[in-house]
């Protein structure tokens, strides 16, 4: 990976978007129609990408367990599984049929998105965004577009059979955790078309305070006893045409906030601003899209070659954030943020050796503005960032 923030340009080497991985599996019939199984899926994440920053080369081996459950499986009836991995939604906003998922996807901080914004025309560490160690976060490139998608969790998850190209999913666990998923797909035709939507509600009160404030987002632990209310709206579609190769695919994600704990309340509640009321969060838009072409060109296996777009809002309004331009180094209370995600690639398959091969862009570029504590309205001039990252995949 490959970066440069407007002041500095570095390269570093590790784990990208798909990092490695070793899945186990197996199954029985139980009957006729009935199949009982497990799945185990563990990785080891060298040096993940999505972890460094300007100041950070290196964050060493993370051992990761993506998914460890075991599930019944019938004909008629569909499954059930249970134990840790994807909830209903936990793919939703991943409906992509361009074949680029290797070197991009739907989650534009997937790489990169650690990295510090800096204060434009301000050089070296100054210029880096970091929380000044009051009650604000450092503005990093993610914090602008908070935790795309669903995490995975412990849960129990229902699958329903395929129906006419339809199947209906659902899970919960985790603490008062629930979401469900309506999925299609039709590819019987020249145009491969697949989509998807889902609903999520998450009342658990333990890591779901997106940064804010810094302490923990605990039960018993903040304002009001850890009320916690998150929910969301996500959705994502795409269409390919075989004859042609051309393709595109969108998706949406919206999230919006209520209770009483901290994670879920802007920063007037614990600190007081000029013009700003304590209430909830507002809410969290983002949207993804992306074209292009996916054709044989060369008889090795399929080329890839696609741009894409994101814009996110609302990810780091109601907080406070560092801005070393800003007064006292940080913007009290955010009431405008916005980040603008452009970026393309080609990702080349060799089907002889199940090998992936990728080159891909993004260009990052933030409207930051909000409150100071008097209420003086201030505005943070950010440089926009560029990063790129080539490696490989090879499946075995």
């Amino acid at each position: 990976m490959v970066f440069d923030d407007g002041s500095e340009t570095n390269g570093y080497v590790g784990s990208g978007p798909s990092s490695p991985r070793f899945r186990f599996e197996g199954s029985a019939n139980i009957t006729k129609d009935l199949t009982a199984g497990f799945y185990l899926e563990l990785g080891v994440n060298q040096n993940p990408l999505n972890a460094l920053d300007q100041e950070t080369d290196s964050v060493g081996r993370r051992p990761d367990i993506n998914s460890v459950l075991w599930y019944l499986q019938h004909a008629r009836f569909g499954a059930l599984s249970v134990g840790f991995g994807q909830t209903a939604t936990g793919d939703t906003l991943y409906t992509n049929l361009g074949g680029q998922d290797v070197a991009s996807s739907p989650d534009v901080m997937a790489f990169g998105g650690n990295l510090v914004t800096r204060s434009a025309g301000i050089a070296g560490e100054a210029g880096l965004n970091f929380s000044n160690g009051a009650d604000n976060i450092s503005l990093r490139w993610r914090r602008l577009a908070p935790d795309v998608g669903s995490a995975d969790r412990n849960m129990v998850r229902y699958d329903s059979p395929v129906m006419a190209g339809v199947v209906v999913s659902a899970a919960a666990g985790s603490d008062d955790f629930v979401d469900a998923n309506l999925r299609f797909a039709n590819v019987r035709t020249d145009f491969n078309v697949a989509a998807q939507v889902g609903y999520s509600r998450d009342t658990s009160e333990e890591g779901r305070n997106f940064g804010w404030p810094p302490e923990n987002d605990g039960d018993g632990g903040g304002v009001g006893g850890g009320n916690t209310i998150i929910q969301e709206l996500q959705a994502s579609g795409s269409v390919w045409h075989r004859p042609t190769g051309l393709f595109a695919s969108a998706a949406y994600q919206l999230r919006w906030f209520d209770g009483n704990d901290p994670g879920m309340l802007n920063a007037a509640c614990t600190s007081p601003v000029v013009g700003a009321t304590c209430a909830n969060r507002p809410d969290f838009h983002y949207l993804w899209s992306s074209a292009g072409i996916r054709r044989n060109f060369i008889g090795a296996g399929s080329t890839t070659i696609f741009g894409e777009y994101a814009s996110a809002w609302g990810g780091v309004e109601g907080l406070a954030v560092g801005v070393v331009t800003a007064q006292g180094g940080d913007i009290d209370f955010v009431t405008n943020s916005r980040v603008d995600v452009f970026g393309g690639g080609i990702v080349q398959r060799i089907d002889a050796a199940a090998l992936d091969i990728y080159v891909s862009a993004r260009h990052f570029q933030a409207d930051v503005s909000g409150l100071e504590t008097t209420g003086a309205r201030v505005k943070a001039d950010i440089d926009a960032a560029t990063v790129v990252i080539t490696g490989a995949r090879i499946r075995f």
